[in-house]
């Protein structure tokens, strides 16, 4: 886990609060969550050859509600 978020709200509005935290190592479904791209997409340009190549500096993140996740993987 890169970062988690103090929790959800329960159908009291009272926070529960997530059952892992930052550097934990979790087992993932291999599908659901959400993607987010973070970054820019970058162009080069070389007018001696006529070259164009564009480079996605992206990254992608994928955010799992609590129930997602599948396991706590103890060390």
């Amino acid at each position: 886990m890169i970062a988690v978020g103090p929790g959800a709200p329960n159908k009291d509005g009272n926070v529960v609060p997530t059952q892992v935290k930052a550097g934990d190592r979790v087992l993932l479904p291999g599908w659901g969550g959400n993607s987010i791209k973070v970054g820019d997409e970058v162009s080069f340009y070389s007018m001696v050859v006529l070259f164009f190549f564009t480079d996605h500096v992206l990254q992608e993140y994928y955010l799992f509600k609590d129930a997602e996740i599948l396991a706590k993987i103890q060390e």
